[in-house]
């Protein structure tokens, strides 16, 4: 008898053990054999046990996520990129032509969020270096379009710009950059292969 209800205690418990309380800042994604079978946002989760379902928490689609973009691999014969009066520059920037004929190194951080936890799971591993793709090639559009002096705004003596129109025309270029990247994502989910992210800001020093 003793015996009996051990067992019975034990498979309540592993019957519960999948079920839990979600808190607002996270989402949960429920998959039953590997297979993704639908997804929670915060509030009571019912599930099966493992292994015939299993839950995956992700940050809720209000959390801010960061993800600094990565340098291009060094090319051979290339002298590493410097700064003014041969000052280094941070690891993460990266060069790109303007349309004026000069040069801006761009070290950009995007702050973005998990939208579709369910097309993020998919993807996981394949987000960090699409969004830095996606991210270069928007910056290669956009700098083609630009000044040098709209990534810098450098002022001359007789240069009336002032700190309103400095920032309106800093706020412009990071739209620009803004807006292409997440249409490139939108592009990518429409086809059924999004990354599950939508980008929030970026901060990006030039």
């Amino acid at each position: 008898r003793v015996v009996y209800i051990v067992t019975l205690l034990l498979a309540l418990l592993w019957l519960g053990s999948n079920c839990r309380i979600i808190s607002s800042d996270n989402q949960a994604v429920i998959t039953q054999f590997g297979r993704i079978v639908r997804t929670q946002k915060a509030g009571l989760l019912l599930a099966w046990p493992r292994p015939i379902e299993a839950v995956r928490l992700l940050p809720g689609p209000d959390r801010q996520l960061s993800r600094a973009v990565a340098a291009l691999p060094p090319v051979a014969g290339i002298a590493p990129a410097t700064g003014l009066n041969g000052d280094t520059v941070p690891p993460g920037a990266t060069p790109y032509l303007t349309g004026d004929g000069k040069v801006v190194l761009l070290d950009a951080t995007l702050i973005y969020r998990i939208t579709d936890p369910a097309a993020y799971v998919l993807s996981q591993d394949h987000v960090a270096p699409a969004v830095d793709r996606m991210f270069r090639a928007s910056a290669v559009r956009v700098a083609a379009g630009q000044a040098l002096n709209d990534f810098l705004v450098f002022q001359s003596a007789g240069d009336q710009t002032g700190p309103e129109s400095i920032e309106a025309i800093r706020g412009a270029v990071r739209d620009r950059l803004l807006s292409s990247i997440n249409a490139r994502l939108k592009a990518l989910a429409d086809q059924g292969q999004g990354l599950g992210v939508e980008i929030d800001r970026i901060d990006m020093t030039a």
